[in-house]
């Protein structure tokens, strides 16, 4: 039976279609460059319209050969008729927890050009990397989201906006990968850092005979994370109709969730919901999830006697009655950021998107507990509802112009003299919430 047919192909990658334009990460070793060349035949023997494809190449410059790697990419590309692009990591490098940082990296620069170019970011992960996921999550104790690993279909973790991200070889072995390529006479590069016994994937590779002894092959790790993803859906759906619920969510940047609820819901939906008032008070496109912190969160908020308020992970959650509030900690937020014509867009603390027209003059953003400490209150102010807690009033964002307080865009209010003629604040939506939580806007908010 011929390999990756034209039907496997279509099986494999036609279901990314209505993603549209494509963006292949490429980094010239055997599983990205099996991805390229898969991808590129199935455009040929497609009877079907096919996105247009792109290839992107990161030069990391972590050793020598980083340059001349990303450049084969790119002639390989050119060759098959597709686009290449290499995007370089600039800058000093970490000495420690290089991996994690270069991976980092990596896909914010990835990321970065999909954004840019409205695509979609296609991976090239195999059968192997989703059992070695699997098993390096269980080495530190992850829950069920942990253990489903790696999805078909995800976003961009971290990013704003939102850039998708697709695997299509999560069911193929990276060894049909190799063979496929050595069988078609394409030459591939081996990473040197995929022999570098200081990574935890490279020595779990290592392992992998004698977990196959004991039956732990990557097929039925593998098996395990698709049969877990289907629990986890299960959890997701039921929190989604808890958050619909349960969840009030308030314009100015605060949440609330009756504890009573929390108490009584099954642990593993409570916990959930806790992750969600957390991703949507920190406003990141998708927040990571702290599981003991929210198993001890869980556990304060089931104690009658434990203290008014806790923090976890920039977050700020507060006992008000029988009402869980939470909000952004003000204290966790960032420096002052600056925007400056002709640019009249920013992405605020991972939370809010702001836009002002006509700005004629560079503005300074901070929260409005940093800009409290530096100036004077504006004279026609608003001051803050009496149902707004302290700590979200604090964290909502203030724009500053020469030294002066100019507007405060959650709540409508701007100075007669604010360099811009109107401004608007959304929320970034964090794709860890299920469904979207009933909305309280405060008056004068814009949304």
């Amino acid at each position: 039976m011929e390999r990756f047919s034209a039907q496997h192909l279509e099986e494999l990658f036609g279901w990314m279609r209505p993603h549209g334009p494509l963006a292949l990460a490429v980094s010239g070793g055997g599983d990205s460059t099996a991805l390229m060349h898969l991808c590129a035949r199935w455009r040929e023997t497609s009877g079907k319209p096919v996105p247009a494809l792109h290839v992107l190449s990161v030069d990391h410059g972590l050793h020598a050969e980083s340059a001349a790697v990303a450049r084969r990419v790119c002639a390989q590309a050119r060759e098959l008729g597709l686009p290449c692009a290499v995007l370089r990591w600039e800058g000093e490098k970490p000495h420690t927890g290089i991996e994690e940082a270069a991976r980092a990296a990596r896909h914010a620069l990835l990321a970065e050009w999909c954004a840019a170019h409205d695509a979609a970011l296609v991976m090239a992960h195999t059968l192997d990397d989703q059992a070695e996921t699997l098993l390096m999550r269980l080495a530190r104790g992850a829950g069920l989201d942990g253990l489903t690993a790696m999805a078909h279909e995800a976003m961009v973790p971290g990013f704003a906006p939102p850039v998708a991200l697709l695997r299509p070889l999560l069911g193929v072995s990276r060894q049909t990968l190799r063979t496929w390529l050595q069988e078609q006479n394409i030459d591939w590069h081996e990473d040197p850092a995929n022999a570098d016994k200081r990574f935890e994937r490279v020595r779990l590779r290592n392992a992998w005979p004698q977990l196959a002894a004991l039956g732990l092959t990557p097929e039925k790790l593998a098996l395990s994370a698709r049969r877990l993803q289907r629990a986890k859906a299960a959890c997701a759906h039921y929190t989604g109709e808890a958050w619909g619920r349960h969840a009030r969510w308030h314009d100015l940047g605060w949440l609330e969730l009756p504890i009573e609820a929390l108490r009584n819901l099954p642990e593993e939906i409570a916990l959930r919901l806790l992750a969600c008032a957390a991703a949507k008070a920190r406003g990141l496109a998708q927040a990571g999830r702290d599981m003991a912190g929210l198993e001890r969160l869980l556990r304060w908020l089931r104690e009658t006697d434990a203290p008014r308020a806790r923090t976890l992970a920039g977050v700020h959650f507060e006992r008000h009655g029988e009402t869980l509030l939470a909000g952004r900690e003000p204290g966790r937020i960032g420096p002052p950021v600056e925007l400056s014509p002709p640019a009249t867009e920013i992405i605020w603390d991972d939370r809010l998107r702001l836009r002002f027209s006509a700005l004629h003059a560079p503005v300074r953003i901070m929260a409005l507990a940093q800009a409290s400490q530096e100036i004077a209150p504006a004279a026609d102010m608003p001051t803050r509802p009496p149902r707004a807690p302290a700590f979200a009033w604090r964290a909502q964002p203030a724009v500053l112009a020469d030294d002066a307080l100019i507007a405060l865009p959650l709540t409508g209010w701007q100075a007669a003299d604010a360099p811009f003629v109107t401004m608007r604040a959304a929320w970034l939506t964090p794709q860890s919430c299920q469904a979207s939580a009933n909305t309280s806007p405060m008056k004068g908010s814009s949304r």
